[in-house]
């Protein structure tokens, strides 16, 4: 298996969609917890981050050979 480690764009927006969509905040808060999210994430998105930025990730590729 290797490992590359590259930068994916985000705007404020689409990162904050992403966090939304994620198991630790839809899936696992209720209504209100949601929506405290939301905001609170929204409101330190835009004081701390600009509105295009890059957030390393790590692909691991793997071959299966048949």
């Amino acid at each position: 298996m290797d490992t590359i480690v590259v930068d994916l764009p985000f705007t404020r927006e689409t990162w904050h969609g992403r966090m939304m969509a994620s198991r630790g905040v839809m899936a696992s808060m209720d209504v209100n917890k949601i929506a405290q999210f939301d905001r609170e994430h929204m409101a330190m998105l835009k004081n701390k981050y600009p509105e295009e930025f890059t957030v390393k990730h790590k692909i691991f590729l793997t071959w299966y050979y048949m």
